[in-house]
């Protein structure tokens, strides 16, 4: 099985204030437990899982032990908040893959992953989609009539979503045509 997430922001205390509304903890402790208990209520050791960036804010020990509570083969594609995951190689190490993008095939459909939503993508003019994150749910309202999703904590929840969850939200989408362009 094969799952998204986003903007975790495990130990990032300033998140509570600026999310309160999807985020409704007392403390950083009450939160990183929500985050590690949806990820490992969903994601088996045998799944893999792909997170659209922001994972930790916490130090290189935090990000650790975080981490190392999370199941499944990680991938993570890079966001403006993972400077831990870049400062330190055996943090990377967590991670099958870390890269600043990502393009998957599901489906016969292009699956294009990226930290920050794009106005056009691979293929998006023929039926592409593109995951993101970044935003924290402030782009729902656009993001209706396209190809894109926001799979962040905030917009999904705190659990993780399949693949199979992506695909059934993409075709629910009536999205307007667009002239052909080359991509």
């Amino acid at each position: 099985m094969m799952y998204f997430s986003s903007d975790s922001h495990a130990f990032h205390k300033n998140i509570l204030r600026y999310c309160k509304d999807t985020r409704p903890f007392e403390t950083i402790e009450e939160m990183n437990a929500a985050l590690v208990k949806g990820w490992n209520s969903v994601v088996t050791d045998k799944d893999e899982i792909y997170h659209l960036g922001d994972i930790s804010l916490g130090d290189a020990v935090q990000t650790r032990e975080f981490l190392r509570q999370l199941r499944g083969k990680k991938h993570l594609v890079l966001g403006n908040h993972d400077k831990v995951v870049r400062a330190n190689r055996d943090i990377q190490g967590y991670f099958a893959t870390v890269q600043e993008y990502k393009e998957l095939k599901y489906d016969k459909k292009i699956v294009v992953l990226s930290h920050y939503p794009f106005l056009t993508w691979h293929g998006s003019y023929r039926g592409s989609w593109h995951l993101h994150g970044h935003l924290h749910n402030g782009l729902a309202e656009a993001n209706a009539s396209v190809k894109r999703l926001d799979v962040g904590v905030d917009s999904v929840g705190f659990t993780p979503i399949s693949i199979e969850a992506v695909a059934e939200i993409m075709n629910a989408k009536v999205v307007d045509p667009q002239p052909q362009q080359a991509d």
